[in-house]
């Protein structure tokens, strides 16, 4: 595959990135310390994972750092079909991966039901509690809950199957075995907690799902059956 690179935006005459991957700074005159100026020559810039297994890399301007995931430049330079809120899906499924043919921009529920169809997703796994579950003793959640105003209000009331009129609900699993949550609450954090919705709010993915089982239709490419 010939390799072509392309500006990045915001970034034009600083830096270029191709459709293989790979990102380099141009050449380019700069002023030095004295105010001369000197020819910098153009190189290829080094990429680091991030702690979600994503490619980044470090672009400069006018003084101020900033750390971009090269699949997102990538898909801005040479894939179709952005859209306001879209999102990068890796095909083969490698994060590490950025040649644009394996890239597409897809929404973040379709992100989460490509991996849910292909066995690759969190869910899959038979037994999601405890120690199984990556996000196993992380209280990251529970500090952001308890900076929420709004939902600091629900946690000073009975909460879920407390107050004896909750419901259990499963979440029918595709290609995996059914998960059954003894409350609609329970099933909202676990969906947070595994990032399977887009926003944190516990509110909205509650009133979510209960817009998905009163509509039956999918949420984030799961159905939801109260039983």
């Amino acid at each position: 595959m010939k390799e072509i690179w392309k500006e990045i935006e915001n970034y034009e005459g600083y830096y270029k990135v191709s459709n293989l991957g790979r990102v380099k700074s141009v050449d380019r005159f700069v002023l030095d310390t004295l105010g001369r100026l000197q020819h910098r020559k153009g190189k290829l810039k080094a990429q680091t994972l991030n702690q979600d297994g994503y490619l980044t890399v470090k672009l400069s301007k006018n003084g101020v750092d900033e750390r971009i995931a090269v699949h997102i430049l990538v898909g801005k330079a040479f894939v179709n079909g952005y859209f306001e809120g879209a999102e990068i899906n890796h095909k083969d499924f490698d994060r590490t991966n950025n040649v644009f043919t394996n890239l597409e921009w897809v929404t973040h529920c379709d992100n989460v039901s490509y991996s849910i169809t292909h066995g690759r997703h969190i869910s899959s796994i038979k037994d999601y509690k405890g120690e199984n579950n990556p996000n196993y003793q992380n209280h990251k959640l529970s500090a952001k809950y308890k900076n929420d105003k709004e939902l600091a209000k629900i946690k000073q009331g009975r909460k879920g199957k407390a107050n004896g009129m909750a419901k259990s609900i499963t979440m029918v699993v595709p290609n995996g075995e059914d998960i059954k949550f003894s409350y609609i609450g329970e099933c909202a954090e676990y969906l947070i907690q595994n990032k399977i919705s887009r926003t944190q709010k516990i509110n909205a993915v509650r009133t979510a799902i209960k817009k998905a089982i009163n509509e039956n239709r999918l949420y984030c490419g799961f159905q939801f059956i109260i039983n």
